[in-house]
């Protein structure tokens, strides 16, 4: 089974290295892979991890204090969710427990186990159920017997590390958010091809404006250049794009170049997609 490991900062990042390596020694037909470890020297890893995303049979979010809230650790969770069902995304809390995740979050919807002995084990046996061939109960607590020391060595190791990185840095410090890992926009490039990916498969399946992705941590510039981009993917030239109320977005209002035949099918696409972009009030108007 191919496992998608999503991490954002440290020390998420150490705990899916660790999660990697182990994953397979417990359950040999396991296929984990992450961003960041996987990617071949040169490649263009954005799209590379979209085709993971869609290429993976179960997720496993690795979350921390610090990084619950990110951007692109909640869109994961959303294309994950997407590809292979809620129940098949589980979050991996280091450093808290899952009821801590706040329910404004959207890694609240899942259920998720915290990383000690208990909660791998439940994940684990989640993984297990799923597989073709799966091993039995007894077979799976022997693996893990075996294996669960070296990994909870491990997690204690790194939840130490990031304790005195924590103290030496003092609590209020702004480095105390995490060491970004990608640049913002190699993680709206990626939102992007995901985008895109999903609104092709959704217009085949005529399920437009069931995407539900996790934008809402976007700012509004940031999901009007991937509306923009999108709509010209599918034929569609917005000439002009714009937010009225603020960075809430109380209304967006966007110009196209259709011409009158095509502009209702044109001006139904692009609110279907500013609507999953979190937009819910848009004005569409025709160039004249």
């Amino acid at each position: 089974m191919r496992v998608f490991l999503s991490w954002s900062k440290e020390p998420s990042l150490a705990v899916a290295t660790v999660l990697r390596d182990w994953l397979p020694d417990v359950i040999q037909s396991l296929d984990p892979w992450m961003s960041g470890e996987d990617i071949p020297v040169g490649e263009r890893w954005r799209n590379l991890v979209a085709q993971e995303l869609e290429q993976r049979s179960f997720g496993i979010l690795i979350v921390t204090p610090v990084n619950q809230s990110e951007p692109w650790l909640n869109f994961e969770a959303g294309a994950l969710s997407k590809v292979v069902g809620q129940s098949r995304v589980v979050p991996y809390t280091v450093g808290l427990r899952p009821g801590d995740i706040p329910q404004s979050n959207p890694l609240s919807q899942f259920q998720g186990v915290e990383a000690n002995a208990s909660g791998t084990l439940r994940m684990l046996r989640d993984i297990n159920s799923l597989l073709e061939s799966p091993r039995t109960p007894q077979q799976i607590q022997r693996s893990f017997d075996r294996f669960w020391p070296a990994l909870e060595d491990k997690l204690k190791g790194i939840i130490a590390n990031e304790e005195r990185r924590i103290s030496d840095l003092g609590r209020n410090s702004p480095e105390n958010s995490g060491r970004p890992m990608r640049p913002d926009s190699d993680k709206l490039d990626e939102i992007l091809v995901l985008m895109r990916r999903f609104t092709s498969e959704l217009n085949v399946k005529g399920l437009k404006g069931q995407l539900n992705l996790p934008t809402r941590l976007l700012s509004n510039q940031n999901r009007i250049d991937i509306l923009v981009t999108t709509a010209k993917d599918l034929g569609i030239k917005i000439l002009d794009c714009y937010t009225l109320g603020g960075e809430g977005g109380q209304k967006l209002v966007v110009k196209l170049a259709s011409d009158p035949e095509s502009f209702p099918t044109d001006e139904e696409t692009v609110i279907d997609l500013a609507r999953d972009l979190r937009f819910n009030d848009v004005h569409v108007i025709h160039a004249n």
